[in-house]
């Protein structure tokens, strides 16, 4: 078993590569929309969070969560899933997350 915390999210991310290019490609979309990630809510508590490392960190600690924007807006991923770890978001985020879901409609 993993004790050390960085060893453990970079084995999570290595054996997660569809999911963790998913989470990378809806950070920057977002940021890119002016509807930047400011935390992770885990489904008990929602953790601020200023970069992409600290997303990941909190992401691939989790089989599920939520990354939730400064407009109250919310991106569900569930680990797990492959190409079909977007699984919902609030639907003002469609336009933000297109060319995400164009690139997973190539891969799935």
């Amino acid at each position: 078993m993993t004790t050390d915390f960085a060893t453990f999210i970079a084995s999570s991310i290595k054996s997660h590569p569809a999911e963790a290019t998913i989470v990378r490609k809806v950070f920057k979309a977002l940021k890119e929309a002016g509807k930047p990630v400011t935390s992770v809510w885990d489904g008990e508590e929602n953790t601020k969070v200023t970069s992409l490392q600290e997303t990941m960190e909190l992401v691939f600690n989790l089989d599920e969560a939520f990354l939730k924007t400064s407009d109250g807006s919310w991106v569900r991923i569930i680990l797990g899933n492959e190409w079909d770890a977007l699984s919902d978001y609030t639907v003002n985020l469609e336009d933000a997350l297109a060319s995400v879901n164009s690139y997973i409609d190539t891969k799935g």
